[in-house]
């Protein structure tokens, strides 16, 4: 039985518009995930990778600023920029007393 080669060309077309769209929509953490699986590291280490090097950014970030002379709003513009909601004043108000 021959496939109808407009079907063929249809279906995949539509895959590779999916594949698109999810390359464009795959998260850090995701992308890592699948790099780190290659790679044999396990899940857990890569997302404690990917936290260090978080919180490694975010006192980097901290730092340049109280240089700066940005003082005690320090914190608070680096949560600002960190936070995963910055329109959530709670969140950013936990993450700068963390910090």
């Amino acid at each position: 039985m021959t496939a109808d080669p407009r079907q063929i060309a249809v279906e995949r077309a539509v895959k590779v518009a999916a594949l698109a769209r999810l390359a464009r929509e795959i998260g850090i953490a995701e992308a890592l995930a699948v790099i780190a699986t290659a790679g044999g590291v396990t899940p857990r280490e890569s997302v404690a990778a990917v936290c260090q090097s978080r919180q490694q950014q975010m006192i980097v970030e901290l730092n340049r600023l109280e240089q700066e002379g940005r003082g005690r709003a320090a914190p608070m513009l680096v949560a600002r920029k960190f936070v995963a909601d910055p329109r959530d004043p709670i969140e950013v108000e936990i993450l700068a007393r963390d910090l």
